[in-house]
């Protein structure tokens, strides 16, 4: 889907946020800030829902997953055969799969965290603190999606129909996650914005886009080949990963001429006499 990552840069201006904020790795990065930027991210977000820049994402997004939709049945029995048929694509479905799991990409975050602290290196200590957020805002995000679409997967859909169950409860959703979690996908969602982080933060290392686009498609195909999504699930866990890698990777004070990222709302970690815990702020 090229269209749809042309028009992500378009996305509410971060492309022009990317542009101006200032050197990656320059400005603090605290331990907590994963936790404490988490609504700043969330605002951002929402800021660039309503902005008319964001409209040729949406568009091509919510194109491509009705043309999906409609084609769900027959790709999925297409990618599904061709699975079943060839060793080699099972055992590599299977490994790519688990790309996009988390535990991959909090791997990812600590190595890049303990090589920078003991390295000196911000911008890499930065980078990792940035996946972790980017990963906190992206899943639990998804994870309200999929609560409210409530899509079957394939794994439990009949006849290769995927049915919607919109506000199933917690416990039947605990109870048979597969028939309710489909919509989005979770694993496109976080593995788009580990990439995103990544590569916001190194920008002079060219090669970075092709080979982290080659591993995000090679991990959507997987979660249709082992039954988890539909390819319909994908374009908005693509969408998803890529504005809140993009919104965790520039928390710059800069970032205020676009509006993008800065909150009113501030966390911050406290230690009292009568224990730890997190101070928030409002200004008005």
């Amino acid at each position: 889907m090229p269209e749809l990552f042309a028009n992500l840069d378009t996305l509410g201006g971060v492309h022009q946020l990317a542009q101006h904020t200032s050197t990656p790795g320059t400005h603090r990065y605290s331990w907590y800030s994963p936790l404490t930027n988490l609504p700043a991210d969330w605002i951002g977000a929402g800021n660039l829902v309503v902005q008319p820049g964001s409209i040729p994402s949406f568009l091509v997004v919510g194109a491509s997953t009705g043309i999906l939709l409609l084609t769900d049945r027959s790709t999925f029995s297409a990618s599904r055969t061709f699975y079943l048929r060839h060793s080699f694509v099972q055992h590599a479905s299977d490994a790519v799969m688990h790309l996009g799991d988390g535990t991959s990409q909090l791997g990812l975050a600590a190595g890049f965290g303990l090589y920078g602290f003991f390295a000196g290196d911000t911008r890499t200590v930065k980078t990792g603190g940035e996946i972790v957020e980017a990963l906190l805002a992206t899943g639990i995000t998804v994870q309200l999606m999929k609560r409210i679409s409530g899509r079957e997967s394939p794994q439990t859909a009949v006849n290769g129909l995927s049915r919607w169950h919109p506000f199933p409860s917690f416990a039947g959703y605990q109870r048979n996650q597969p028939k309710y979690y489909s919509f989005p996908s979770g694993h496109i969602a976080t593995t788009m914005a580990t990439i995103t982080v990544i590569m916001e933060n190194y920008p002079e290392a060219t090669w970075l886009k092709p080979v982290g686009y080659g591993v995000l498609g090679a991990v959507g195909v997987s979660l249709v080949n082992v039954r988890y999504h539909w390819f319909s699930d994908l374009p908005l866990g693509i969408l998803l990963g890529y504005g809140f890698g993009k919104l965790a990777a520039h928390h710059d004070g800069s970032n205020s001429a676009d509006g993008a990222t800065d909150s009113p709302v501030t966390l911050h970690p406290t230690i009292g006499r009568e224990g730890a815990g997190l101070a928030v702020a409002w200004a008005f």
